[in-house]
């Protein structure tokens, strides 16, 4: 259950990004948050897959030990690069509020 609710962030933040592209908008604070938390919840796995490898070695479960790390490094750098602030859009754009009055 676990990965599947993992896949299932990983696919919305991506759709997120991409609404914000189209929008032309920069990111938002909760891409920031998302990586945030998702660093923060994968470091006690990170602690117990470190300490089975000093136990009982790298090649009890190499593969899962390997897609962690790769995993977890490519939240890591999403983590950093969401702390940089985007450029103004290119796009021309703009969101325009159609105010509709009416008179009693």
């Amino acid at each position: 259950m676990g990965p599947l609710i993992r896949s299932l962030t990983l696919v919305l933040a991506v759709v997120i990004i991409q609404v914000e592209r189209i929008k032309a908008m920069r990111s938002s604070v909760l891409l920031f948050l998302f990586w945030t938390l998702l660093v923060l919840c994968s470091l006690v796995p990170l602690k117990v897959d470190i300490e089975q490898i000093i136990e009982q070695g790298f090649s009890s479960d190499a593969v899962r030990f390997v897609a962690f790390f790769i995993c977890f490094s490519l939240e890591l750098i999403e983590l950093i690069l969401s702390c940089f602030s985007d450029h103004q859009p290119l796009s021309e754009k703009q969101t325009y509020i159609q105010v509709k009055l009416t008179y009693i």
